[in-house]
């Protein structure tokens, strides 16, 4: 037995304490082309969505017009009605991470802390970063974000792909949507905003489907974050 599946034996039997949820974000740096096409130094999500590992349950957000921050905001505020929860998202810490966490400080009032930092308050509306992503303490409720590439070096489309050859089901990543502007974004048509829609449901099923698939939920209830 290798050393994970001596600590997977070990593990106790038990339903997840906390909800588990896969994570992605769709977003844009610049928010029109104007007449010197400037590129906005600052990230907009145009949609996002999380899925409960151990249900069909999505939970996606399309960006509302002339709101550039709508799709965090929403997804926080569905977040706020769970006490524990474990956020699952790939590669967050070479972009998302910021994006999200500048959210929390500039429209929420958190405070932002480093993991070694000696905080002598209570954790009442709190970022605190770690090696492993950061965490949301808003009052008693806690919200762990992390990057599951520290699991998983591949990127999702590979980890599709192995999925889709270990369980003969269907878990191979579509082509990216890709735009230049916020403006493009809200002038889709109803068919490619279906299109987009489905293309982030099977990003964040199949980062769920690998969580649940290897177990890693298990771990990292443990405090195994490596």
């Amino acid at each position: 037995l290798t050393m994970w599946d001596k600590v997977l034996q070990e593990l106790p039997k038990k339903k997840p304490k906390a909800k588990h949820f896969s994570l992605d974000l769709e977003t844009t740096t610049k928010v029109f082309k104007d007449s010197t096409n400037v590129r906005y130094n600052r990230a907009y999500s145009w949609s996002g969505g999380y899925k409960d590992i151990f249900s069909d349950d999505y939970y996606i957000f399309e960006k509302k017009k002339d709101e550039a921050d709508s799709v965090l905001h929403e997804l926080f505020t569905t977040l706020y009605r769970f006490n524990y929860v474990y956020v699952y998202v790939h590669n967050l810490n070479n972009f998302d991470w910021k994006y999200i966490i500048d959210y929390l400080i500039l429209n929420q009032g958190f405070t932002f802390l480093r993991e070694q930092q000696d905080y002598r308050g209570n954790l009442d509306r709190v970022v605190v970063w770690n090696s492993q992503g950061f965490t949301v303490y808003n009052k008693s409720r806690m919200y762990s974000f992390i990057d599951t590439t520290a699991f998983w070096q591949h990127n999702l489309k590979k980890l599709g792909e192995n999925l889709s050859k270990s369980t003969d089901l269907n878990f191979l990543k579509g082509e990216t949507p890709l735009y230049d502007t916020l403006d493009d974004v809200e002038n889709r048509s109803e068919t490619q905003i279906e299109s987009d829609r489905m293309y982030l449901k099977q990003d964040i099923r199949i980062l769920a489907e690998q969580i649940k698939f290897s177990k890693r939920w298990k771990f990292i209830e443990q405090g195994y974050y490596t």
